[in-house]
């Protein structure tokens, strides 16, 4: 498979909130009080045509209309499972919102 990744208008906003650790989850959802926090597994039918601000495979990615990636800076799995807080506040990284394509 070829994943192609595209810039998108940086003024789009989020239509779900789709992250599997909470502190991160709570963060984005102060950010955007308009997006629906969704947790547990999601159907590409969920995310079609949709904006999507989190953690999501390049899969359901492609399906989305737009996808805004967040992730923790130097994220290490064995110390930062639990991280919270100011130290994840200064941590988290929201990208440009792109369009994922998968061929």
């Amino acid at each position: 498979s070829v994943v192609k990744v595209e810039k998108l208008n940086s003024e789009i906003s989020p239509d779900f909130i789709i992250s599997g650790h909470t502190g991160t989850a709570e963060i984005l959802k102060s950010r955007y009080p308009d997006a629906e926090l969704v947790s547990g597994n999601v159907t590409p039918e969920e995310v079609q045509n949709k904006t999507v601000i989190g953690t999501l495979p390049p899969h359901l990615a492609a399906e989305a209309a737009g996808y805004i990636p967040v992730r923790v800076k130097d994220f290490d799995y064995s110390k930062d499972g639990d991280l919270a807080g100011d130290e994840l506040r200064e941590r988290l990284v929201i990208d440009s919102p792109v369009k994922v394509t998968v061929s």
